[in-house]
């Protein structure tokens, strides 16, 4: 396996930072500071997309995570129930997702298809995001999806899910990555359903990076204190601060 492109995923979490920007205008001159050009913008009470065309590549969609800390705390409420309901959602063939953020991507790539119809597309997302970005293959005809970047999302799907995503040729679609030891990023924590896939994983931390399979991750071993020291690595400031170390490192080692 070929070693990961650091400065493009660099730039992937920088735009996923950006999304979570509320007012459109500073948005739109985030993203455009990063080589993109600003296509448009779902902003609802329970949805925050930016479709955008970066320099190099094809139109991408960066999925917001949650917004709770502006307000917008009606968008993932369902999001951190315990209730196991949230967590069995069958789509088909004992394919069990998580309910909320995979009812919540159909408006999203609705709103998708209006504004770019037949365009390949990557698509990206950070945290809530990522949820939604992992779901893009339920939605959108999988022929114009070019690629699919999850950044720390929560657990998506049960080996059944996981296994029809495989029989379908669409793994080799997602790049999924994991930072330090981030709680969020496995959340929910006692769900015996859902996990993150078969990997690889790309997990990023200490200044050093790999891949793993979902049994390399620290789930087990989460506590109350566990969770509160570490809830600062799912923070995508904190993740640019190890893709830029790892973006540079690799520039340097080319030069």
């Amino acid at each position: 396996m070929s070693d990961p492109d650091f400065k493009s995923l660099y730039l992937s979490i920088q735009r996923c930072n950006a999304a979570y920007i509320m007012d459109e205008t500073e948005a739109k001159n985030a993203f455009e500071n990063l080589g993109s050009t600003f296509l448009a913008r779902l902003s609802t009470d329970q949805n925050q997309s930016v479709l955008h065309r970066p320099a190099n590549g094809p139109v991408t969609l960066t999925n917001c995570g949650s917004r709770i800390s502006e307000g917008s705390l009606k968008q993932h409420l369902s999001d951190l129930s315990t209730d196991a309901a949230a967590w069995s959602f069958d789509i088909g063939n004992g394919r069990l997702v998580a309910k909320a953020p995979f009812q919540r991507a159909a408006a999203t790539y609705s709103w998708l298809f209006d504004q770019a119809p037949g365009a390949i597309l990557n698509i990206e997302g950070h945290s809530l995001g990522g949820w939604e970005s992992t779901y893009a293959t339920e939605y959108i005809n999988n022929v114009l999806i070019n690629h699919i970047c999850v950044w720390e999302s929560p657990l998506q799907g049960n080996d059944a899910y996981w296994a029809d995503l495989k029989e379908r040729r669409l793994l080799d679609l997602f790049t999924q990555i994991y930072h330090g030891r981030d709680p969020w990023a496995l959340w929910p924590w006692e769900n015996e359903d859902l996990n993150k896939g078969p990997g690889p994983i790309l997990w990023a931390r200490d200044g050093t990076w790999s891949f793993v399979s979902k049994t390399d991750l620290p789930i087990a071993e989460f506590t109350d204190a566990y969770e509160l020291f570490h809830s600062g690595d799912h923070g995508p400031t904190s993740v640019i601060d190890t893709f830029k170390l790892l973006a540079n490192s690799f520039t340097l080692a080319s030069a």
